[in-house]
């Protein structure tokens, strides 16, 4: 149910609120009423969704979201899928008037087995089945609770960077990171660090050259898509395959350049490539000279396959990782070349200058494999009392590199989230006996799941939280209602409703609004006592009669039982009902008709005494 408040203004613009020739003023007039809309709908209420019951053969409650729907047919199914396409699926059917609804799924439940169900009223004409869902488990033993254990349950839970895939295993994501590259040749197009600099996600940590006339490689971790280093923790170049000096400044510290003037350092080149892991990503930049004859080309290049062999060369190799723009390198020009080694899901990149004067980017978009995911289940709760979590799960791999934890997050009256535990990947079993449920009566669990040598995640199977729960009653109509839409005013206002504990625990003495508003759209409160206490499968049968000259016109009556979560419950939505009704006043002026000694008395007439 959804309530709203519509607000009407008449002359809103207050043209009418003006002096007129007699000097009165027209008030504006200004109403707001609340409006309430229902979803034509029922929804699961017992067993909770999640929710772990210790009882073989428990019944399931539904609600419908209005009380005062008309009698109509409901289905409910249930089975061991989400998909509810196996030959387990039971179907039921049941035609009723507004409030609760009890199906009999008459089995015997399987002990540590995920059931589904939903229910819908069966659509005619052309509209659809509406369908609300809820899963539990039956366990045999003395715990209640919460339970996530089966894949479409965990499907529920919130992910960041993991997911399930379609067999129901845990996998990372990928994480995009971004490449911006500038080149040109110096001095003309370009002359500060920054115009010859890679931007990584961001930042900016590869600035500019060392060597010059040269090439420029930058290698980015295919997981991490951390840039590989080139001096020691101490500043001091390491000179990695015959690559030149790295360490002129600190933003060269992850290049690897090599000089392209002679044919030992080209063969360097080569080989540094051949030595690239495969899926790791590559920018090569040139850094030429801008006078033509200080460069050699790539007709020298090529012509380095008399030593080598066919085919095998730097041009070559550049040639073979994708670079097309290649043999445009016959006269001073900038040019970027972006790469992915030995993988086909990357298409190259590259740029090249038209001269010695214009500045090249380049952009590029990386998918990288993730590590790291996070997992969050749904809110549990409330809970009367917390007893214990349990989580458990499998590594891929016999000799295992998951890093997992479970957080214990603890929920408050104003949804906010305080980490109350951690559990480490050993710890699978923690007493939460000592959370006060006043101070978090919700909880939920997070699983922070890390591996980033193999890049399979460690596997939840399930995660539970034992508690007691609060209980859960609900509006029952059609085990007891009684209410008028017009009445003649004096006509006694007879008012009955029941109200129903549908779940295994007790409430307590149980509180009851009730009030009407007018038809001057003010509020008035009908007192009523607590209520017996409502123990398991119990109904309170409210009877209230109202003097209706009191309320003439039309009027809203406001139901509530349990009103501001006066004791805590699992729902509310199905506590409470709003009903117009119409108080019809006298529209006659009546007729007095007196006689004396057989005459009419008229107004006014004076009679006298014989």
């Amino acid at each position: 149910i959804d309530v709203s408040r519509a607000t009407v203004i008449a002359d809103a613009l207050n043209v009418r609120n003006q002096p007129s020739a007699s000097g009165l003023r027209i008030a504006s007039l200004q109403r707001g009423e609340e409006v309430f809309i229902y979803e034509d709908e029922a929804r699961t209420v017992y067993p909770y969704n999640y929710a772990i019951i210790n009882k073989a053969n428990e019944k399931l409650v539904a609600s419908t979201a209005d009380p005062f729907s008309p009698t109509k047919q409901y289905v409910l199914e249930m089975d061991t899928t989400a998909l509810f396409n196996s030959p387990l699926k039971i179907t039921k059917t049941q035609t009723s008037g507004g409030g609760l609804l009890e199906f009999d799924p008459e089995i015997t439940y399987v002990d540590k087995r995920v059931y589904y169900w939903r229910i819908s009223p069966v659509p005619t004409g052309n509209d659809t089945y509406r369908w609300n869902m809820s899963s539990f488990v039956y366990m045999n033993g003395p715990y209640e609770g919460f339970n996530q254990s089966h894949r479409y349950q965990h499907a529920d839970s919130k992910t960041q960077r993991i997911n399930l895939d379609a067999s129901g295993n845990w996998v990372y994501g990928t994480r995009e990171n971004h490449l911006f590259i500038r080149n040109g040749v110096y001095p003309y197009a370009g002359s500060q660090d920054q115009d010859f600099s890679i931007d990584v996600n961001g930042s900016r940590p590869i600035e500019s050259a060392c060597v010059g006339t040269s090439l420029i490689f930058n290698v980015f971790d295919s997981i991490t898509f951390k840039p590989w280093i080139n001096v020691d923790g101490s500043g001091n170049n390491l000179y990695l395959s015959g690559s030149g000096s790295a360490n002129c400044a600190p933003s060269r510290n992850r290049n690897f350049e090599f000089t392209y003037m002679t044919k030992e350092s080209r063969k360097y080149m080569m080989n540094f490539m051949d030595s690239i892991p495969n899926g790791s990503f590559v920018v090569v930049r040139n850094i030429p000279q801008a006078d033509s004859l200080s460069n050699l080309y790539i007709d020298t290049w090529k012509s380095d396959t008399a030593d080598y062999g066919s085919y095998n060369s730097l041009y070559h190799r550049l040639l073979a990782a994708g670079f097309t723009q290649i043999d445009s390198f016959y006269r001073p020009r900038a040019f970027i070349f972006v790469y992915k080694k030995g993988n086909t899901d990357f298409v190259p990149k590259s740029v090249v200058s038209d001269g010695i004067l214009d500045r090249v980017t380049l952009s590029a978009e990386c998918i990288t494999p993730d590590t790291l995911g996070y997992i969050t289940s749904p809110v549990f709760g409330p809970a009367k009392s917390w007893n214990q979590v349990i989580w458990n799960g499998k590594s891929v791999e016999t000799l295992s590199n998951d890093d997992e934890i479970v957080d214990v997050i603890g929920v408050d009256n104003s949804n906010n989230e305080t980490v109350l535990f951690t559990l480490d990947r050993n710890t699978h079993n923690l007493d939460i006996s000592s959370v006060d449920p006043a101070a978090y009566p919700m909880m939920k669990l997070r699983m922070r799941n890390a591996d980033s040598v193999t890049l399979s995640p460690y596997q939840l199977t399930d995660w539970k939280i034992y508690y007691e729960p609060e209980p859960e009653g609900a509006l029952a109509p059609n085990l007891l209602k009684s209410v008028k839409d017009t009445l003649e005013i004096g006509e006694p206002f007879k008012f009955e409703m029941a109200f129903k504990n549908v779940s295994p625990h007790p409430f307590d003495s149980m509180a009851v609004k009730l009030q009407i508003l007018d038809k001057n759209n003010v509020a008035q409160p009908i007192v009523i006592a607590r209520q017996k206490p409502l123990v398991s499968g119990d109904t309170i049968a409210l009877r209230v009669n109202i003097d209706s000259k009191l309320f003439s016109d039309a009027n809203t009556l406001y139901l509530e039982f349990n009103p501001n979560n006066d004791q805590p419950e699992q729902y509310h939505y199905n506590n409470f009902l709003y009903k117009n009704f119409y108080v019809k006043t006298d529209r006659t002026n009546p007729i007095l008709d007196v006689t004396f000694d057989g005459v009419h008395i008229l107004n006014k007439d004076i009679v006298s005494a014989r």
